[in-house]
This record gives structure tokens, sequence and C-alpha cells, in this order.
């Protein structure tokens, strides 16, 4: 699995949080399209340090500290490294040839 299973409840956790914000303050998740932002005000704007620093981007998100610890590995780690192995090239097949 490419996620431990406490990365995946950190996520439903964090899923179930911002839903019942939304729904909270009167949103539908169908008229959003089924995407919940995070944090719900969008991403930080150009210059803000959330967008190179990683803590002040997790300040900006607002995760719950108690999901912070599984969400920044997922965030930096779990999921930069699933998308390099997605996105590096395959071998050529005239290597196996020579």
């Amino acid at each position: 699995s490419a996620l431990a299973p406490a990365e995946v409840a950190a996520l439903r956790r964090e899923s179930d949080a911002l839903q019942a914000a939304l729904e909270g303050a009167g949103g539908d998740l169908l008229e959003e399209q089924c995407v919940l932002e995070v944090p719900a005000s969008g991403p930080p704007p150009e210059g803000h340090p959330a967008r190179v620093d990683p803590a002040a981007y997790f300040a900006h998100r607002g995760a719950a500290a108690a999901d912070a610890a599984p969400l920044r590995h997922i965030a930096l780690e779990a999921l930069p490294a699933l998308a390099a192995e997605a996105l590096r090239p395959a071998p050529c097949a005239a290597a196996y040839f020579a």
C-alpha cells in the first residue's frame, strides 16, 4: 500500500472535518463539484510564506495537531515519492538487445 493505515485515517478525518465545516456554513459538496478546498479560503496568496515553507503551509492549512505529522509525511514525502516513481522513464527496449 502506498500509504500507511494511520495516514489514510488522518486523510479521512481531515476530509470529514472539511465536509462538516462546509455543511455547517450552508455549503453543499455537490455544488462545490465534490472538491473540498484545504483550507476553505483557498491557496495562500502569492508571496505568502506557506508557498515555500512547510511549517507555514501546515499552519495556513490548519491541520489538527493530532493529524499534522501524518499529513506532513503524506504531502512532503509519500506523494512526491509516488509521483517520482510514476514519472520515472521506462528503460529503453534497445538496451535489452545490445
